[in-house]
């Protein structure tokens, strides 16, 4: 978290560890836009409504879609053959590298478009 903080060009509020899940719920609520991979916060977003980009790589797209909750998530997932996996640590990495930046954003500027369509 500290080199990501290091490289940003902006400011940086680092919550980690310090909210409970009620307040990250609320927190969330708030964004206009929040990106994430398959975690229980990508879930939380789903739940409340906040538009979604979700980067999958080696976590079951079958059992953890977001886009079954919300229609405000779009999933970045890429199927290679060794996904889904689960696991914690990975040498290669290619489910998440063939997923690209661009592709990050394009998602982004969509799905933030859909939310200000819907309210």
């Amino acid at each position: 978290m500290k080199e990501l903080v290091r490289a940003s060009r902006g400011e940086v509020i680092n919550l980690a560890g310090k909210l409970s899940i009620i307040e990250l719920g609320a927190l969330i609520k708030r964004c206009n836009l929040f990106v994430s991979n398959d975690t229980g916060p990508m879930h939380i977003s789903a739940i409340v409504g906040t538009p979604l980009v979700a980067i999958f790589g080696p976590g079951d797209i079958a059992h953890y879609d977001p886009r079954n909750i919300s229609d405000k998530a779009v999933v970045l997932f890429e199927k290679v053959d060794c996904a889904p996996c689960a696991k914690i640590e990975c040498q290669t990495m290619k489910c998440l590298k063939k997923i690209h930046p661009e592709e990050v954003i394009e998602a982004a500027l969509g799905v933030v478009s859909i939310g200000n369509n819907r309210g």
